[in-house]
């Protein structure tokens, strides 16, 4: 079928060479247009550490800055960003709780926060705190990730304990949405009664 079809456009390339037509000339015969040239792919410069430090700058001009570790405050709460350029990685946190006061439905709560509310943050445990976290790596990290990821990290850190939110939407398929509002619920009835 294949050699059926390039026949005639082999022959008509042919006789087109021979009578000196050239190929310019079978191009301008009904030929579809060319494709359009494949969209352009904007090279991004990879984060830093530098470009990390300098964009906590403008969010807090008083951060204090110690090598690869900058503690800082964004809406009053205080973050640490650790970053490693030769592990490619940065992480941003927030300290929440003592992780020993978790009890067994706040362990499990937090769990399902993680699947479904928490989003680009998550909360975790380490060295017996539990923290509000963003991880990401460098490479492919942007401004507007990162900006965004700290908003989501102090969100979930101010909303622990409460919505277990990073303020953004909850994924269906989760808890989160049936006990967000089974709370929201629990409120409304202490305001109806004047609580």
């Amino acid at each position: 079928m294949r050699d059926f079809v390039l026949r005639p456009v082999l022959a008509g390339l042919s006789l087109a060479l021979i009578s000196g037509a050239g190929v310019s000339a079978i191009a301008q015969q009904d030929a579809p247009p060319p494709p359009p040239p494949p969209p352009q792919i904007l090279e991004r410069e990879p984060m830093t550490g530098e470009r990390l430090i300098e964009i906590i700058l403008r969010v807090d001009p008083e951060a204090e800055v110690n090598g690869n570790l900058v503690q800082f405050k964004f809406a009053e709460v205080p973050l640490t960003v650790v970053f490693d350029e030769n592990a490619g990685r940065m992480r941003a946190m927030v300290p929440v709780a003592e992780a020993t006061d978790l009890g067994e439905r706040l362990m499990e709560r937090m769990l399902q926060a993680n699947f479904d509310s928490v989003l680009d943050s998550r909360y975790a445990i380490s060295q017996g705190l539990v923290w509000s976290v963003y991880i990401h790596p460098l490479e492919t990290l942007t401004e507007v990730d990162f900006t965004s990821g700290l908003i989501q990290t102090v969100t979930a850190a101010l909303t622990f304990g409460k919505e277990f939110t990073s303020g953004a939407v909850v994924y269906g398929g989760g808890d989160s949405s049936q006990l967000q509002q089974e709370l929201q619920d629990a409120l409304n009835a202490e305001n109806d009664r004047g609580i």
